[in-house]
């Protein structure tokens, strides 16, 4: 219902992404199966309403999905009264040929105002090795894999 105009260079094109967006990147690959899809980001740019995405997968190589040969992962996010973020990640419903054990989740919070004070991982609180926090993109990426099929981030 609005424009926007904004000045771009050949250099430097905004990307516009609504509040909320959870965006989920895999390794960059030239063809299916070139490399396992491990870890798996997922870019989150909070919101105060709780937000979600459903993650499909199957084996990009069959018709065996016809078959009920898929899983989906719930992701949630919400921004917590206070800087705070939460970000969900529930184990995977279902199941496809060759789908990874267990996978290593990279959450990439964007516009964070200063670094967390802590970040706990399914309810542990995280090691410096477990994140890191960019200053001058206002980024926090927090990196684990799932405990019991779930995984949760909290960062205060």
């Amino acid at each position: 219902g609005r424009d926007i105009s904004v000045p771009v260079t050949l250099d430097d094109i905004p990307v516009f992404v609504r509040e909320g967006a959870l965006i989920p990147h895999g390794p960059v690959m030239q063809f299916i199966g070139e490399k396992p899809s491990d870890p798996l980001t997922v870019h989150y740019y909070p919101s105060a309403k709780v937000t979600s995405f459903e993650l499909y997968e199957d084996d990009g190589q069959t018709r065996d999905y016809e078959h009920g040969e898929f899983a989906i992962t719930n992701i949630r996010g919400v921004a917590e009264p206070g800087d705070g973020v939460t970000v969900k990640i529930d184990g995977p419903s279902g199941r496809y040929k060759n789908m990874p054990k267990v996978r290593t989740y990279s959450v990439v919070v964007h516009r964070m105002k200063t670094a967390p004070k802590s970040v706990i991982i399914n309810g542990v609180k995280a090691e410096p090795t477990d994140f890191s926090y960019d200053d001058a993109a206002k980024t926090l990426t927090v990196t684990a894999k799932p405990s019991k099929g779930n995984l949760e981030f909290n960062i205060k």
